[in-house]
């Protein structure tokens, strides 16, 4: 269900976003902060930017950690009729923070994981929790702010 939303959203060229729409649980994908840096320090060949300052950061192209698979595999059978699954990038900043404005080339599919994730696209602000999930269709302007702590998954679609 909500990948025919998706599908129809991609068509129209609209963003959507999908209340409870997946079980973190079920991915196993509930992290905190703890668990992220632990992910970091024992794949630290991984591309790791720090932006605006010390406390956002992105954890880049996370598709061959093992515990990221079942989640890929799922959206990847999911979206493969008019997707080919991009990179898996790991988001997260602390109290406060907004994100850099900018217009992706891909789609972008975002996974709310820890805490309230706030984004503005069209002059609209879109609350996402976790297990909410946000689409963005390739070419809209975009940026992230949170009043606390989050984490959310980045996932690149790019068209066939």
């Amino acid at each position: 269900m909500i990948f025919e939303k998706i599908k129809k959203s991609y068509f129209k060229k609209k963003y959507l976003i999908l209340n409870k729409a997946i079980n973190l649980g079920s991915f196993e994908l509930q992290f905190n902060f703890d668990s992220m840096f632990q992910l970091w320090s024992m794949n630290n060949n991984l591309d790791f930017k720090m932006q605006n300052g010390p406390f956002m950061g992105q954890i880049m192209n996370i598709n061959n950690i093992s515990i990221f698979k079942n989640y890929l595999n799922y959206m990847n059978q999911n979206l493969l009729d008019y997707f080919k699954i991009g990179k898996l990038d790991f988001f997260y900043s602390l109290k406060g923070m907004v994100g850099t404005s900018h217009v992706d080339e891909e789609d972008v599919i975002i996974l709310g994981i820890k805490n309230v994730t706030y984004y503005h696209i069209d002059n609209i602000d879109l609350k996402i929790e976790p297990g909410d999930v946000l689409y963005i269709p390739q070419g809209f302007r975009h940026h992230s702010f949170s009043a606390r702590e989050r984490i959310v998954l980045s996932l690149s679609l790019w068209k066939k």
